[in-house]
């Protein structure tokens, strides 16, 4: 995931199946201002391959609270 901070901010950003279950921790720390780049390869906290499915990610940038729906398939 691409994105922008117009300011010096702590973000996290985490994913969580279809039941809530929390599945990887992509960032969690202070970031600079200006462009960033998060990947998440499909894999759990432990380095295992999750299924396909449908997947949450949520960010979390200071005071601000953003979920989004992501459809992971392997071809």
């Amino acid at each position: 995931a691409s994105f922008y901070l117009s300011e010096k901010s702590d973000l996290k950003m985490m994913v969580y199946d279809g039941l809530g279950k929390l599945i990887r921790v992509l960032a969690d720390d202070t970031h600079s201002a200006g462009p960033g780049k998060v990947i998440w390869k499909g894999k759990d906290q432990y380095g295992n391959p999750v299924p396909n499915g449908i997947y949450y990610i949520r960010v979390i940038c200071n005071d601000t609270l953003q979920n989004h729906k992501l459809v992971k398939m392997n071809q």
